[in-house]
């Protein structure tokens, strides 16, 4: 889980922006707790069947140590991985190189609410089934131009990705990514050579290149999904009289 940003469309903030408060959730014994918005991620890294989350986070983000603990009250034991300097998601998630290199790993981000929040699962089936490098999550979006945009060929492979263009017949961007070794050390290659300061390096960036490298990237398609960007003060309050209306159980 990616937590080195600085949450700049939302400034002021009380808390850090990946423990804002969406809803109240039941706990054992009676009576209820905040349910945060981090947790709608971590709930599908749950239902995923991963072993271990770590989050990513800059030092002074340490009330996300102290809000969610060792993860033992979410199901899902948490680690966390200090990220003193990063300038992109790739940077921040290669932070993790040394501890997830041998592993299957899981990405989502938690300012994302995506649903079906079983959906990640499938894309952890989709990868393992077809043993390809790397699997995505599309969810379809109105909104190209705040998205990376996905083409697949007609067996369901990823053939290009669109990073935000202005416009594009393409209706599915990706919101969840699965995949093996093969690609952690591509993602950490990409990291090490990125010589460009005035351009961010992108995770779309990164899949790009496996694909011109000849890697299998495969995807799930969720036509009926949806998801809900939290980052701006107006979607927050959408997302929280969404889930004002719905307590999480």
């Amino acid at each position: 889980m990616p937590a080195a940003g600085h949450a700049a469309r939302l400034a002021p903030l009380a808390a850090s922006k990946e423990i804002l408060p969406l809803g109240e959730v039941e706990v054992p014994g009676g009576g209820r707790r905040p349910w945060r918005v981090c947790e709608h991620l971590l709930g599908a890294l749950r239902l995923a069947g991963c072993a271990r989350a770590y989050v990513l986070m800059r030092p002074a983000k340490r009330d996300i140590a102290v809000a969610l603990g060792d993860g033992s009250a979410l199901g899902l034991p948490l680690a966390y991985v200090p990220v003193e300097r990063s300038a992109s998601v790739p940077e921040t998630v290669d932070h993790a190189y040394d501890l997830v290199r041998e592993a299957e790993v899981a990405l989502g981000f938690h300012d994302v609410l995506a649903e079906p929040a079983e959906g990640l699962r499938e894309v952890v089936e989709r990868r393992r089934a077809t043993r390809a490098d790397l699997a995505l999550g599309l969810f379809p979006t109105d909104r190209p131009e705040k998205a990376d945009m996905v083409e697949l060929d007609p067996r369901g492979r990823v053939r290009r990705i669109e990073i935000k263009p202005p416009s594009t017949a393409l209706r599915f961007t990706w919101l969840y990514a699965v995949w093996g070794p093969r690609f952690t050390e591509l993602l950490h290659d990409a990291v090490a050579r990125h010589a460009a300061p005035e351009r961010e390096l992108q995770l779309s960036d990164v899949i790009e290149r496996s694909l011109s490298d000849g890697f299998r990237v495969e995807a799930v398609s969720f036509p009926s999904g949806s998801h809900l960007d939290i980052g701006t003060p107006g979607d927050l309050a959408r997302a929280r009289a969404r889930f004002a209306a719905q307590p999480t159980s």
